[in-house]
């Protein structure tokens, strides 16, 4: 059986996502990929995840990586539909609001993830 403090970066879940628009009262179920190192992942009662979104017309941004359902990467991630990876929106949650597991991200995927995030928050390691 899964347990939380098996959480591996890269893992995609299904977390119970506050609403803004209900002053965080309400919560959805949605995908998510999570992006704490994994010693945090063990150590903390909370995670550091950044959402998918299966609205894929819209254009993507530097802070955007998308994932074809039907590809090895989307097979293995375990979505139900072609989805886009939002590094800009990056949550800390309980580890409590997470439902499940459902798949983990290649290493190539977390690769892209790791540049979006890099732009997301203006960081350079390169210096």
């Amino acid at each position: 059986m899964f347990t939380m403090t098996e959480l591996r970066r890269g893992d995609i879940v299904l977390v119970y996502y506050p609403l803004i628009s209900t002053g965080l009262i309400e919560r959805k179920l949605r995908p998510a990929v999570v992006v704490q190192c994994d010693k945090n992942n063990v150590r903390l009662n909370d995670v550091i995840l950044v959402p998918l979104t299966s609205k894929t017309k819209e254009k993507l941004e530097e802070t955007h990586t998308s994932i074809s359902k039907n590809s090895p990467e989307g097979i293995k991630a375990g979505i139900r539909l072609d989805s886009v990876i939002k590094a800009e929106t990056i949550l800390t949650l309980p580890k409590s609001f997470i439902c499940k597991r459902i798949g983990h991200l290649t290493s190539t995927a977390i690769k892209k993830v790791n540049k979006c995030l890099a732009f997301s928050i203006q960081l350079n390691i390169n210096h």
